[in-house]
């Protein structure tokens, strides 16, 4: 009977680390991913060709590709890089793709008193 205790006991405690560092790093992954859904997006309206490759070489992601043929109207949504506030990542895009036309794609909360 102490036999089987002492295996019982031998494999709890070779368990448990793996356990806990499996649950540490499962909740690592899953705060790590709320953050990055998190960023803001920019929308762009009619963009240049080739903006996938500028966008990608500048670090931003481009999330959704709208192109309306009827139209001739295209709308990218762009998630705007790691470190950039809304204002200095359009600046960013500016900078390096003159003429674009840039939107915010966020909301204000509205205030309780109104």
């Amino acid at each position: 009977m102490r036999i089987i205790n002492r295996r019982h006991a031998a494999i709890v405690l070779v368990a448990s680390p793996f356990v806990v560092l499996g649950w540490f790093f499962a909740s690592w992954l899953a705060h790590q991913t709320a953050r990055v859904s998190e960023r803001p997006e920019i929308v762009i309206v009619d963009p240049p060709k080739e903006f996938n490759k500028t966008a990608a070489r500048l670090g931003f992601i481009v999330v959704q590709k709208d192109d309306n043929s009827e139209i001739e109207f295209k709308s990218y949504r762009v998630r705007i890089p790691k470190g950039f506030e809304v204002e200095s990542a359009k600046n960013y895009l500016r900078q390096h793709v003159p003429g674009l036309i840039l939107a915010n794609l966020h909301t204000a909360a509205p205030n309780p008193g109104e």
